[in-house]
């Protein structure tokens, strides 16, 4: 069986207009060709806000899970790596409301930035994007 033999077997459609509606047996219709791109669906900020939302909700959970008694050891060892990895870190993580990370941040730039107009322009504009 040939390329187009194999194509048109699949499709049924030899003929149809790329991106015309093709009704199907469940009663919808989906486009020959299958040109729909579809939307951009929720933006993934708002995903995961959502997803830190119901996580924090239900840390208790996990907190159940490492103290029970009845639980395996498996299970306990998971529930304490979740609530490290997500309490602790598994990497650096800058909090913005840290002033010593404002303040070392800060010194490094004076070190390198001498020219004191441009420290200073380097400053405000870092209080402005943290908001102060």
């Amino acid at each position: 069986m040939g390329e187009s033999e194999s194509t048109e077997k699949c499709t049924g459609l030899k003929g149809r207009p790329v991106g015309e509606l093709v009704p199907q047996e469940h009663g919808g219709a989906l486009r020959n060709g299958g040109p729909s791109k579809g939307g951009t669906g929720r933006p993934a900020s708002e995903i995961r806000s959502q997803c830190r939302g119901s996580f924090a909700n239900r840390i208790h959970v996990a907190e159940q899970i490492a103290d029970s008694a009845k639980a395996s050891e498996s299970d306990k060892l998971r529930a304490l790596d979740l609530l490290g990895k997500y309490g602790v870190g598994d990497k650096l993580t800058l909090e913005l409301g840290n002033t010593q990370v404002l303040e070392a941040v800060s010194k490094v730039a004076a070190k390198y930035i001498v020219d004191q107009d441009a420290f200073s322009a380097f400053a405000a504009e870092v209080q402005a994007i943290l908001g102060g």
